[in-house]
């Protein structure tokens, strides 16, 4: 975690979920949806003094293409496709629309 003074505003970085995965036996009860809003809270806490860049921040994943049922929790939750095309090794990239 770093304080606002501590990361320089013109930072090419942001906040991202690098993986995220649920144990088939805990499945579809609703953690994935819970880790979700409590990153999208965390991110508007931490990033919340940087006002000038909050207004393009989007948190976001990387979520395999085959992975239809990630893909529509994560559509739920607000997030969308950046492009339709593959990142890298059948992954594409989205972004929630508001932090």
């Amino acid at each position: 975690t770093y304080h606002c003074d501590e990361v320089p505003i013109h930072c090419q970085c942001a906040p991202a979920i690098v993986n995220l995965v649920t144990s088939p036996s805990h499945r579809r009860m609703g953690i994935a949806s819970r880790v979700l809003s409590f990153a999208s809270k965390y991110t508007t806490t931490q990033w919340r003094c940087h006002k000038n860049i909050m207004s393009t921040l989007r948190l976001g994943l990387y979520v395999h293409t085959e992975n239809e049922s990630a893909i529509r929790l994560y559509n739920k939750k607000g997030f969308s496709v950046v492009s339709s095309e593959e990142v890298e090794d059948g992954l594409m990239y989205m972004t929630q629309s508001k932090v």
